[in-house]
Protein backbone atom coordinates (compact mmCIF):
# COMPACT_ATOMS: atom_id res chain seq x y z
CA UNK A 1 0.00 0.00 0.00
CA UNK A 2 1.63 3.11 -1.46
CA UNK A 3 0.97 6.50 0.83
CA UNK A 4 0.23 9.44 -0.77
CA UNK A 5 1.17 12.48 0.49
CA UNK A 6 -1.14 15.58 -0.33
CA UNK A 7 0.52 18.97 0.23
CA UNK A 8 -0.91 22.18 -0.46
CA UNK A 9 0.27 25.26 -0.36
CA UNK A 10 -1.29 28.54 1.66
CA UNK A 11 -0.71 32.15 0.46
CA UNK A 12 -1.79 34.26 3.38
CA UNK A 13 -2.05 38.00 1.92
CA UNK A 14 -2.05 40.87 4.69
CA UNK A 15 -5.00 42.80 4.28
CA UNK A 16 -2.81 45.84 4.99
CA UNK A 17 -0.57 45.36 2.22
CA UNK A 18 -3.17 45.13 -0.59
CA UNK A 19 -4.51 48.48 0.81
CA UNK A 20 -1.12 49.53 2.06
CA UNK A 21 -0.24 51.11 -1.96
CA UNK A 22 -3.36 53.33 -1.78
CA UNK A 23 -1.81 55.08 1.46
CA UNK A 24 1.61 55.61 -0.27
CA UNK A 25 0.74 59.10 -1.33
CA UNK A 26 1.00 62.60 0.03
CA UNK A 27 -1.95 65.39 -1.99
CA UNK A 28 -2.79 68.28 -0.71
CA UNK A 29 -3.43 71.78 -2.40
CA UNK A 30 -0.63 74.74 -2.79
CA UNK A 31 -2.01 78.43 -2.13
CA UNK A 32 -0.37 81.84 -1.61
CA UNK A 33 -0.93 84.24 1.04
CA UNK A 34 -4.26 85.30 -0.01
CA UNK A 35 -5.51 81.77 -0.22
CA UNK A 36 -5.02 81.65 -4.10
CA UNK A 37 -4.23 78.89 -5.57
CA UNK A 38 -0.93 78.64 -7.15
CA UNK A 39 -0.19 76.84 -10.30
CA UNK A 40 3.08 75.21 -11.41
CA UNK A 41 4.68 74.55 -7.81
CA UNK A 42 7.22 72.03 -7.86
CA UNK A 43 6.35 69.71 -4.62
CA UNK A 44 9.32 66.56 -3.72
CA UNK A 45 10.37 64.32 -1.00
CA UNK A 46 13.57 65.80 -0.12
CA UNK A 47 16.52 63.48 -0.76
CA UNK A 48 14.71 61.30 -3.56
CA UNK A 49 13.49 62.00 -7.02
CA UNK A 50 9.79 61.69 -6.54
CA UNK A 51 8.53 64.98 -7.59
CA UNK A 52 5.12 66.71 -8.83
CA UNK A 53 4.12 69.91 -9.79
CA UNK A 54 0.88 71.56 -9.10
CA UNK A 55 -1.93 71.97 -11.11
CA UNK A 56 -4.15 75.66 -11.88
CA UNK A 57 -6.20 74.78 -8.71
CA UNK A 58 -2.97 74.16 -6.44
CA UNK A 59 -3.50 70.28 -6.29
CA UNK A 60 -0.66 67.59 -6.04
CA UNK A 61 -0.10 64.65 -5.52
CA UNK A 62 3.15 62.38 -4.61
CA UNK A 63 2.44 58.70 -5.20
CA UNK A 64 4.66 55.60 -4.21
CA UNK A 65 6.51 57.52 -1.03
CA UNK A 66 8.91 55.58 0.90
CA UNK A 67 8.72 55.78 4.84
CA UNK A 68 5.91 56.82 7.14
CA UNK A 69 6.99 59.96 7.50
CA UNK A 70 8.82 62.46 4.94
CA UNK A 71 10.32 65.77 4.14
CA UNK A 72 8.66 67.73 1.40
CA UNK A 73 9.77 70.80 -0.06
CA UNK A 74 7.75 73.36 -2.25
CA UNK A 75 9.20 75.41 -4.19
CA UNK A 76 8.25 78.13 -6.71
CA UNK A 77 10.41 81.59 -7.99
CA UNK A 78 8.78 84.35 -6.52
CA UNK A 79 8.04 82.76 -3.37
CA UNK A 80 10.13 81.36 -0.59
CA UNK A 81 10.92 77.53 -0.46
CA UNK A 82 8.69 76.03 1.77
CA UNK A 83 9.67 72.91 3.84
CA UNK A 84 7.55 70.66 5.86
CA UNK A 85 7.27 67.38 7.98
CA UNK A 86 4.66 64.91 6.10
CA UNK A 87 3.06 61.89 7.59
CA UNK A 88 2.51 59.38 4.63
CA UNK A 89 -1.05 58.55 3.58
CA UNK A 90 -1.89 62.42 3.97
CA UNK A 91 -4.14 63.23 1.51
CA UNK A 92 -5.83 66.36 2.28
CA UNK A 93 -2.60 68.30 3.20
CA UNK A 94 -2.93 72.20 2.76
CA UNK A 95 0.47 74.40 2.12
CA UNK A 96 0.77 77.91 2.47
CA UNK A 97 3.62 79.87 0.06
CA UNK A 98 4.86 83.14 1.06
CA UNK A 99 5.52 85.42 -1.40
CA UNK A 100 9.79 86.60 -1.75
CA UNK A 101 10.31 89.72 -3.56
CA UNK A 102 13.33 88.97 -5.79
CA UNK A 103 16.34 91.49 -6.11
CA UNK A 104 17.85 90.98 -9.29
CA UNK A 105 21.95 92.22 -9.04
CA UNK A 106 23.35 95.04 -11.59
CA UNK A 107 24.96 93.72 -14.77
CA UNK A 108 28.10 95.43 -15.82
CA UNK A 109 29.16 94.07 -18.87
CA UNK A 110 33.11 94.58 -20.42
CA UNK A 111 35.19 93.06 -23.07
CA UNK A 112 37.13 91.87 -20.14
CA UNK A 113 37.29 87.77 -19.96
CA UNK A 114 37.29 87.76 -16.37
CA UNK A 115 34.61 88.65 -14.27
CA UNK A 116 35.00 92.62 -12.59
CA UNK A 117 33.89 94.68 -9.86
CA UNK A 118 32.42 97.67 -11.16
CA UNK A 119 34.49 100.28 -9.17
CA UNK A 120 37.64 98.11 -10.30
CA UNK A 121 36.44 98.34 -14.42
CA UNK A 122 38.91 100.43 -15.90
CA UNK A 123 36.15 101.81 -18.04
CA UNK A 124 33.36 104.08 -17.54
CA UNK A 125 30.28 102.89 -16.06
CA UNK A 126 27.06 104.87 -16.38
CA UNK A 127 24.02 103.63 -15.10
CA UNK A 128 20.66 104.63 -15.80
CA UNK A 129 17.58 103.49 -13.90
CA UNK A 130 14.56 102.91 -16.19
CA UNK A 131 12.33 102.63 -13.73
CA UNK A 132 12.41 105.54 -12.15
CA UNK A 133 12.91 107.59 -15.53
CA UNK A 134 9.41 105.54 -16.28
CA UNK A 135 7.99 107.75 -13.33
CA UNK A 136 9.16 111.30 -14.81
CA UNK A 137 8.77 110.80 -18.45
CA UNK A 138 7.27 107.24 -19.89
CA UNK A 139 9.99 106.12 -23.02
CA UNK A 140 8.73 104.06 -25.80
CA UNK A 141 12.08 101.93 -26.21
CA UNK A 142 15.58 101.46 -25.08
CA UNK A 143 17.04 104.00 -26.91
CA UNK A 144 14.57 106.44 -25.65
CA UNK A 145 15.57 105.66 -22.50
CA UNK A 146 19.79 106.02 -23.29
CA UNK A 147 19.03 108.85 -25.10
CA UNK A 148 21.14 112.04 -23.56
CA UNK A 149 21.40 109.86 -20.27
CA UNK A 150 24.32 108.22 -20.03
CA UNK A 151 27.43 110.57 -21.09
CA UNK A 152 28.64 109.64 -24.50
CA UNK A 153 26.12 107.94 -25.95
CA UNK A 154 23.89 109.20 -28.86
CA UNK A 155 21.09 108.01 -30.61
CA UNK A 156 19.72 108.48 -34.21
CA UNK A 157 16.83 107.89 -35.05
CA UNK A 158 16.67 105.34 -37.85
CA UNK A 159 15.53 105.96 -41.58
CA UNK A 160 12.38 104.37 -41.71
CA UNK A 161 13.74 100.93 -43.78
CA UNK A 162 12.47 97.58 -43.29
CA UNK A 163 14.69 96.09 -40.78
CA UNK A 164 16.61 99.12 -39.83
CA UNK A 165 16.39 101.11 -35.84
CA UNK A 166 18.01 103.62 -34.58
CA UNK A 167 21.69 104.03 -34.15
CA UNK A 168 23.69 104.06 -31.18
CA UNK A 169 27.14 105.18 -30.98
CA UNK A 170 28.96 105.94 -27.91
CA UNK A 171 31.78 108.41 -27.74
CA UNK A 172 31.57 109.45 -31.42
CA UNK A 173 32.00 107.41 -34.91
CA UNK A 174 35.61 106.65 -34.53
CA UNK A 175 36.73 102.77 -36.25
CA UNK A 176 38.41 101.90 -39.24
CA UNK A 177 37.26 98.27 -39.58
CA UNK A 178 35.31 97.43 -36.88
CA UNK A 179 31.38 97.89 -36.51
CA UNK A 180 30.68 101.12 -33.53
CA UNK A 181 27.39 99.71 -32.95
CA UNK A 182 27.52 98.30 -29.36
CA UNK A 183 25.44 95.72 -27.72
CA UNK A 184 22.60 96.64 -25.75
CA UNK A 185 21.71 94.13 -22.63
Amino acid sequence: MARFVAASACFVVPLRAAGAQATRVIAGTITDSRFQPLDGVIVRVSGTTTATRSDSRGSFRLANVAGDEVSIEATMIGFRPLAQRVRVGTENLRLVMVEAAVQLNELVVTGTVEAQQRRSVGNTVATVSASELQEIAPARDITSVLNGRAPGISVVQGTGTVGGGPRVTIRGQGSLSLSDQPLLY
